[in-house]
């Protein structure tokens, strides 16, 4: 049977081609993870092949390398392989385990090359020929590393190169006029979208209390574009955290007797945490860079086949590793990188037979620190160095607030707004820091005097350009100021009924959700940080920004 292109890949590979004949050579294509672009890459170095066009495929990892020729294998694509002799080997047997043929070929005009071996080879007799190169992960490429030097050394060949994150966590521009090597970026379809029609797998997310405390504690220490790996292990081993038996002690309460991938930040963190797992009953392997092919795929086929329930990695399964059958992830390495938040975030999310939910248990604060990832980020302003990038403050992933079910059975996290905790049934409780006040029938969290106040601000802006001049003549303002006050005043205007439809809108989905008047004024105030009095009283500047953030919570 011959695979082709799902719904949401072909637009992906149609928008690559109208790259490339548009001028465009180096294309950086954006899909979420899980959504299967080592295909995506496949289909359109099969197009090129049966062209008799030159392909080469890239990948600066055995691991990935081992994945991209079973695809492409599956694909009925031949190819060569560029890498070691041991990991040709291994790569060629498992091509006859998973498929029952080999397709590694010699000959053949496709080759899958690690990165390394590709730019430690003498290729200058044929990196001209090639017609297409393709680069898996490519956020690790710029122009002055070994794939981005790989890439530009083929001048005559359409470049794409894929991931689900297009950024840096040393914050370079991954565009040709900054440190990187493309011209321009492709997305599509988002990880939010996958989730609507079942193409990934939902979610259930606990982020314990001790992951909350951690991240405010960890953002205290010294950092720079990543925490301090020695400050770290002070506090994953501080014996008063205790964020082994978090782990070991949530995964049993939760998710007990379902596989799942623990992310440690270091190779003894992985060990300590598989023998804490071990001891509490629960089988587990460590698996690191110190294993080798041999040994960690010995560990997947013992993980798949259900005799190791968890597998303690670092660094090793973020990026482009594929089993269906993990149903739990645990996060155990505080990060400031959101490509390694996110790529370890999507790990258990294939959908599998049965699989209604995996398990997200974060106990180090990367949810808080990143927000949740369905939505992606503007990628194409990430082709740019960050002096001519918009700051990040109001992306998508980041707007969708989540609150915790107080029922201690089931501490999960979910979207607001809701009348109930959709996976026990709990009502959602009002909880804040402050007492809450009613005042007319609104729920505030305000003192008579700033209400009064407010108020008064309100009133100014919801007067009509007529009567404000009207205020400002009897206040006696020079007229020489009217012109540019009242433009003000009518711009204020305009943004405050964009702002009203949007609040209309969160009401009605807290009406579709079954809130109480006063449980939907107190979501609001939780998810925004304003109470409904003080919204009609903001500035031009700040009522933009609610509505920048109202405005990613609908989309």
């Amino acid at each position: 049977m011959v695979i082709k292109p799902r719904w949401y890949q072909q637009p992906l590979i149609d928008a690559t081609y109208e790259k490339w004949n548009s001028g465009f050579q180096n294309v950086g294509m954006v899909a979420p993870c899980r959504s299967g672009k080592s295909y995506t890459m496949g289909f359109i170095a099969r197009e090129f092949n049966q062209r008799q066009k030159y392909v080469v495929q890239f990948a600066h990892r055995d691991v990935l390398l081992s994945q991209l020729s079973i695809s492409y294998a599956n694909l009925g694509i031949r190819h060569n392989l560029m890498c070691n002799t041991k990991a040709k080997k291994f790569i060629a047997n498992l091509h006859v385990e998973e498929l029952g043929q080999c397709f590694y070929d010699e000959r053949a005009t496709v080759t899958i090359a690690s990165t390394k071996t590709y730019y430690n080879a003498n290729t200058i007799n044929i990196d001209n020929k090639i017609g297409l190169s393709l680069m898996d992960e490519c956020h690790h490429s710029i122009a002055d590393n070994q794939s981005g030097k790989v890439i530009l050394s083929m001048e005559n060949a359409y470049h794409l190169g894929v991931t689900a994150t297009f950024c840096r966590l040393d914050n370079k521009g991954l565009g040709r006029k900054s440190h990187g090597v493309y011209d321009t970026v492709v997305s599509g379809v988002t990880a939010h979208d996958l989730f609507q029609t079942s193409d990934l797998c939902k979610y259930r997310i606990v982020a314990t209390k001790l992951s909350k405390q951690f991240h405010h504690d960890i953002k205290q220490i010294k950092q720079g574009r990543e925490y301090d790996p020695e400050q770290k292990r002070i506090m994953l081993n501080d014996t008063r955290r205790n964020v082994v038996g978090d782990v070991v002690g949530t995964y049993k309460k939760h998710a007990m007797g379902l596989s799942g991938l623990t992310f440690c930040q270091d190779i003894d963190a992985c060990e300590k945490m598989a023998m804490a797992y071990r001891a509490a009953g629960v089988s587990a392997i460590s698996l690191s860079s110190n294993n080798s092919n041999d040994e960690i795929w010995e560990g997947l086929r013992l993980f798949r086949a259900g005799k190791v329930l968890q597998i303690c990695n670092c660094k090793l399964f973020g990026e482009g590793f594929d089993t269906p059958i993990c149903y739990s992830v645990s996060f155990v390495n505080p990060t400031k990188s959101y490509t390694n938040y996110t790529q370890e975030f999507f790990r258990g999310l294939t959908n599998a037979p049965g699989k209604k939910y995996s398990w997200i248990f974060d106990h180090v604060g990367n949810i808080e620190e990143h927000g949740l990832p369905d939505h992606g980020l503007n990628w194409e302003d990430y082709l740019h160095a960050p002096a001519d990038r918009p700051k990040r403050k109001n992306d998508t992933e980041s707007a969708h607030k989540t609150t915790t079910c107080v029922n201690p059975e089931c501490n999960s996290d979910y979207f607001l707004p809701a009348s109930v905790c959709p996976w026990c049934g709990t009502p959602y409780q009002v909880v804040s820091r402050k007492p809450l006040k009613t005042v007319d029938g609104e729920l505030v969290e305000l003192t008579q005097e700033e209400l009064n106040r407010l108020r008064g601000k309100r009133r100014v802006v919801e007067m009509s350009p007529e009567a404000f001049k009207k205020n400002l003549e009897f206040k006696g303002m020079s007229h020489m100021r009217f012109g540019a006050m009242i433009k003000n005043h009518n711009v204020r205007l305009e943004i405050h009924e964009e702002l009203k439809i949007l609040i209309d809108e969160f009401a009605m989905q807290a009406y579709d959700a079954g809130l109480s008047v006063s449980q939907a004024q107190h979501q609001f105030n939780e998810m925004y940080g304003h109470c409904i009095d003080s919204v009609h009283s903001l500035n031009t500047v700040e009522a933009r920004k609610l509505i920048d953030r109202l405005t990613c919570e609908n989309l």
